[in-house]
This record gives structure tokens, sequence and C-alpha cells, in this order.
């Protein structure tokens, strides 16, 4: 074992470290706070849209679509991954435990294929409405039935869109026109005819512009938070060796 003073050196590594990571959920929490103060600062209260934007349907500005039926026995530990409801985390996709297919071994129209930016939303169950976005990791992926692709018909109404339906005010609209229950169950005909407000052009590209510098730096900050706890777990692997 190491000596205590090593020990006492390791585990104040550890505990900067944990303060570290601690340090990005606060910065995750801080970013979200700015780009809802930001999205309600350019298009107002949108729940009750005092801003007056014209109203229109989500498929105004969006093609919705659902998932494929996959069938249970076709899933396989490896090759492209399917996306079903328990792989929309908080806001994001997650492809870690997603079931995967060997898709030279079926035939799955490319309409079931997800792109960067995609919106999803969770159409059943207990978790009805929650919503993710595609990244670069995920895009290729498959989608699975019971899960909404509300894909943006450009790229200037992606933000506007995702932190749209990131609102649960708005998400419980939605459910409770499509004669909510216990058991919410949504279609994509209830997101094509959801009644939303509509801005113009001109604002939705510099909300979405807005977003995605808030985003890039984000990202460059997470990366180098990840680097200083990958030096401190390497330092600890050091002083043990």
């Amino acid at each position: 074992l190491p000596s205590i003073s090593e020990q006492k050196r390791i585990a104040a590594i550890l505990d900067k470290a944990d303060e570290i990571k601690k340090g990005s959920d606060s910065s995750n929490q801080l970013h979200w706070n700015l780009i809802n103060a930001i999205f309600s600062d350019i298009f107002g209260d949108i729940t009750v849209n005092d801003k007056n934007w014209r109203l229109g349907n989500i498929s105004e500005i969006a093609k919705v679509s659902s998932g494929y039926a996959f069938k249970s026995d076709w899933f396989t530990n490896k090759g492209t991954p399917v996306i079903r409801i328990g792989d929309i985390q908080e806001g994001f996709v997650s492809v870690t435990n997603a079931a995967r297919i060997d898709e030279d071994s079926l035939e799955i129209k490319e309409r079931f294929r997800l792109l960067e930016g995609d919106i999803l939303m969770a159409l059943s169950g207990a978790t009805t409405g929650k919503i993710g976005m595609v990244s670069t990791k995920e895009r290729g992926s498959y989608l699975n039935q019971r899960i909404a692709n509300i894909r943006p018909n450009s790229t200037h109404c992606c933000a506007y869109i995702y932190h749209l339906f990131s609102n649960k005010q708005i998400i419980d609209k939605l459910i409770k026109q499509a004669g909510g229950s216990a058991q919410p169950n949504l279609s994509p005909k209830d997101l094509e005819g959801f009644i939303i407000p509509i801005p113009e052009n001109t604002e939705l590209s510099i909300f979405n512009s807005i977003v995605n510098q808030i985003q890039k730096n984000k990202q460059h900050t997470d990366n180098r938070l990840e680097d200083v706890v990958l030096l401190a777990q390497s330092s600890v692997q050091s002083l043990i060796n």
C-alpha cells in the first residue's frame, strides 16, 4: 500500500477531480438557464404568446414522422444502433445502451434513419413528451416505434423547436389536446396538428446562432475539464504504482 502521506495526496487529487465534475454539472445548469433567458427575451412567454407571433401547425416548420416496428429478435450486440424510448435522456439521445441490428441482413427504409439535428419525442408511457436531440454520435442510427422524429425544415428552426418542446407547459398542453389520460399517448398526427407560435425567420435565425455559439463554447470548456480529470486520474495511478 502507498504510505500515509501518499494516500493523503491521492485522496486530495480525487477530491479535486470530484469538485471539477460537480463544477461541470453546475456549468450545464448555468448554460441551460442562460439559453432559457435568451429564449424568453427573443420570443417572450411562449406559453401565452405575449409577443403575438403568428400561430400555425408544427408541420409548417418541421416534418413529423415515427419510427419503425423493429422485432426484438432482430437485435444483436453489434451493428447499427436502434434508438428506443429508454435511449432518450434529459434533452439528448444516447447510444450507450442502445439495441443494435445487422442492417446488411435487413431491408430497413432510409426514412427511419436519423440525421443530426433531429428532435425525438417519446409518444407513449410514463415519459410521454420527453425529448432529445440527435447529435453527430447518433447520426445514422435507426428510430424505433412509439417515438416521433421532428425534423426541422430548416436549420434555423432547430433550436426554437427543441427549446419550445423543452417547456413542460407546452408538453402538458400537447398531451391535453390529444386527450391525455393517466397513461398519456401521442401520435405523429397529434404533433403535426399542434398549434404553436411561429416567430419570424430573423428571430429564429438569431436564436439558433446564439445557441450554437453557446454550445460550442460549452463543448470547449467540457473538453478542458475532461482533460483535467483524466490528468488527475493518471496522477493517482502513477502514485499507486
